[in-house]
């Protein structure tokens, strides 16, 4: 159980209702999945739309999941009516995101009146195995009212 103060007791369907709008997420076929306040994972199946040229999913795709992961962790904390700017992430590939699924995992760090504090990992799933592929920090504007 996290130690973070619920301001929304609708922020599961709400970070829902706001991932299912991003156009991008879409398109890699990103699911959300929300264990409790903070925290956020995104699953995404490869497509080859989407790979490198060695035919693993692209870091940009890996970076973008690993981004939202965090952001909506962060929107999970939000007041009714806010929305979720990245301000900032930093990406170290650790390992080729070489497999048949991405999971992408986001939580909250530090929440602060305007700027939240975030962490994540992705993870590739192969044959059953998962491996961590990737670590990110990251850093999450609220924008009151939005």
């Amino acid at each position: 159980m996290s130690d973070f103060v619920c301001r929304n007791p609708d922020y599961n369907a709400d970070t829902q209702k706001m991932f299912s709008t991003q156009a991008f997420m879409q398109s890699v076929k990103g699911e959300l999945s929300i264990t409790e306040l903070g925290k956020a994972q995104i699953l995404a199946p490869f497509q080859t739309e989407f790979s490198q040229q060695n035919g693993f999913f692209h870091g940009g795709v890996v970076g973008a999941l690993a981004d939202n992961a965090m952001g909506c962790s962060a929107f999970t904390l939000f007041e009714p009516g806010d929305m979720v700017l990245t301000v900032e992430y930093k990406i170290n590939l650790l390992a080729p995101a070489d497999g048949e699924e991405i999971v992408a995992k986001g939580w909250v760090v530090k929440n602060g009146k305007t700027l939240t504090i975030t962490q994540g990992e992705v993870y590739i799933r192969k044959n059953g195995i998962e491996k961590l592929c990737a670590t990110a920090t990251g850093t999450m504007m609220r924008l009151n009212g939005k």
